[in-house]
């Protein structure tokens, strides 16, 4: 599986993306009494349309007191395109340091 991003308008990143350890959740609120949760691979019929695309938009983050944002997109499915809002939390942020690796060589 893998996910596309774009981070610049123009630059875009392939992801590879472990099925063992992603999924894709949905959470629908029924009549404002009740949630319906599920998982996209139990009802979008994954054997027949095995891709699922989302380009995101733009992000938005409403409030600076939370860690709360909104990521809109369009969600392609069954060959369906719709433009989405998906709200989306922060969990926490990975710093990754490189260090280039110098090769001195004396002759």
């Amino acid at each position: 599986m893998s996910a596309t991003q774009t981070a610049t308008p123009g630059k875009t990143t392939t992801w590879q993306v472990d099925p063992a350890h992603t999924h894709v959740e949905f959470a629908v609120r029924h009549l404002m009494i009740s949630t319906v949760r599920g998982r996209f691979s139990d009802v979008a019929d994954v054997d027949k349309y095995p891709t699922m695309t989302f380009t995101g938009r733009r992000i938005e983050h409403p409030s600076r007191d939370t860690n709360q944002y909104r990521v809109v997109g369009d969600l392609t499915l069954h060959g369906v395109t719709k433009e989405i809002l998906l709200d989306v939390t922060l969990e926490g942020l990975i710093f990754v340091w490189l260090t280039p690796k110098l090769s001195r060589r004396v002759e």
